[in-house]
């Protein structure tokens, strides 16, 4: 089972110290102020199992010491398993991290990393600045070839075979994992953007600022609260 590793939950204490500014907080004027904040986290890593025991620290290897001025931090993280996860960030930055611990991996890009997936095969999908977007498969890194070099690709999800991004725009694409790596525009319903996808075995939900709709094998469906409760 996935384990629950979003590192946005320790920036809590960031905001208490009063490290980031207030505008970070909002969505539209986050991303230089999280970069700066993730960065003072020096790749800090935390988990916890599902069942809601304490959070843990899983960075040693990876985390800076205070005294160090270099600027790193993660963004991502995912896996299949403790002992094998896989974490991006500010700098292009890639670790993985096996039943020894954590290596850094030779990074194809010093475009920061936004979101990683890894898939059902053993390959893990990369997105972030720059419209850079790579396939990592048995040690080796391909370029997802396309025209949206413009879009900042901050998250990848996948549901059974089929893979998708979303950018910070709020398009979302959905990227064919076959030998031809093909990206293409992928719609949903009703939604003139997209911010957050997350799936089960059974269905996606496609996350934006007006509404929620979900997918499954029986097709769309509007999940989206109360429109009072969106104004």
């Amino acid at each position: 089972s996935r384990l629950d590793l979003n590192l946005f939950v320790v920036l809590d204490a960031i905001y208490t110290e009063g490290v980031v500014a207030g505008e970070g907080r909002t969505l539209g004027g986050r991303r230089p102020a999280l970069s700066q904040a993730l960065g003072r986290m020096r790749r800090m890593v935390y988990v916890r199992g599902l069942a809601g025991s304490s959070w843990e620290r899983l960075d040693h290897g990876t985390r800076l010491d205070r005294s160090e001025v270099e600027l790193a931090g993660f963004y991502a993280v995912d896996g299949t398993a403790a002992d094998h996860l896989y974490a991006v960030g500010i700098g292009g930055e890639v670790w993985n991290h096996t039943s020894t611990g954590w290596t850094q991996l030779d990074s194809p890009t010093e475009s920061t990393h936004l979101a990683v997936r890894c898939l059902g095969d053993g390959r893990v999908v990369v997105g972030g600045e720059r419209g850079s977007l790579w396939i990592l498969s048995d040690g080796e890194w391909k370029e997802v070839a396309h025209p949206w070099r413009d879009e900042v690709f901050s998250c990848v999800e996948t549901w059974g075979e089929r893979c998708f991004i979303a950018s910070d725009s709020g398009a979302v694409f959905e990227l064919s994992t076959g030998d031809d790596l093909l990206l293409q525009p992928f719609e949903v319903p009703t939604m003139s953007a997209v911010s957050w996808m997350a799936s089960t075995a059974s269905m996606l939900w496609f996350v934006g600022g007006n509404g929620v709709q979900s997918l499954s094998a029986a097709g769309w469906c509007d999940e989206s609260p109360p429109s009072e409760l969106l104004s």
